[in-house]
């Protein structure tokens, strides 16, 4: 009979040990990835980073999207997802997103708009609808540089955002540029 009774306290010892460490593992493990900050996006509204690009003068990189836009969530969760692409729209752009659906009112350049009459302005070319998602750039001045439609992955949209960030758009054709860009990248890869 005592047999039995060290046995079962063994056991309950050895299981409320177990139950112990496992809820410790967890909470360490919980805290660690609470501790590493998320790289994502800073994600402004455009009057802000209308108001922050006349402090400090950056490039305004500007994502369209809609609610029900499957591409654009898609963007959101690979692309803008992506280190690279973080730490690029963080440190060398003012990066926005506009819903394309929004009846919010603003002002830009000395136009009462709607962020859906906004959207339509930049991201639609002439005559066209506006495709989604759409992502535009900006210039300092706050005029378009260009407009690039449709879902990009993180490795095609990298050189489009340093084509822009690096001013090589100023002395060099985008087929250039991306030629020497993606020679350059071959040759890292060797």
């Amino acid at each position: 009979m005592r047999k039995k009774n060290v046995t079962t306290r063994n056991l309950n010892r050895y299981f409320c040990l177990r139950i112990a460490v496992s809820a410790l593992l967890f909470l360490s493990i919980s805290l660690n990835i609470q501790a590493q900050p998320h790289k994502k996006v800073k994600w402004m509204k455009f009057t802000e980073a209308i108001e922050a690009s006349k402090k400090e003068p950056r490039k305004i990189f500007v994502d369209i999207y809609a609610s029900w836009c499957g591409w654009c969530k898609v963007l959101d969760n690979t692309t803008f997802a992506d280190s690279a692409i973080v730490k690029i729209l963080n440190t060398e752009y003012y990066p926005v997103k506009i819903d394309s659906e929004s009846k919010e009112a603003l002002k830009f350049k000395g136009y009462d708009l709607t962020y859906a009459e906004l959207a339509v302005i930049l991201g639609a070319d002439r005559g066209s609808n506006l495709g989604l998602p759409t992502m535009v750039f900006l210039n300092e001045d706050h005029d378009l540089l260009t407009r690039v439609p449709g879902y990009q992955k993180a490795e095609a949209m990298k050189p489009i955002l340093l084509y822009f960030s690096e001013n090589h758009y100023k002395n060099q054709q985008w087929d250039e540029y991306h030629r020497q860009y993606t020679e350059k990248q071959n040759t890292k890869k060797k």
